[in-house]
């Protein structure tokens, strides 16, 4: 995937990101919505783009974290805290 098009691709995701944001989704709605972006960008991701693709995604975190919607994360029991997938966390909003 040439690099053009995979800056396209996050500017789409940065405004359905947006979009979302203004529905004011619970946080198990907004994971969920996350994942299933996320997955499918992976899917398209080469070597060669890993470092691009890991910038923009922190981009698209720092929008999400901005509105509090928080990366989940749970306490592993050898590692301390680490970032949990978060498809499947509960909601933890209210």
């Amino acid at each position: 995937m040439p690099t053009r098009n995979l800056s396209n691709l996050f500017a789409g995701w940065e405004g359905e990101l947006k979009l979302l944001i203004d529905t004011g989704p619970t946080q198990d709605e907004f994971w969920s919505y996350w994942a299933e972006r996320e997955a499918a960008v992976e899917q398209l991701i080469t070597p060669e783009l890993e470092p691009q693709f890991e910038t923009e995604l922190e981009r698209l975190f720092a929008i999400a974290e901005a509105h509090g919607y928080l990366r989940p994360t749970v306490v592993h029991p050898a590692l301390g805290p680490v970032m949990a997938d978060p498809v499947g966390m509960p909601d933890v909003s209210s």
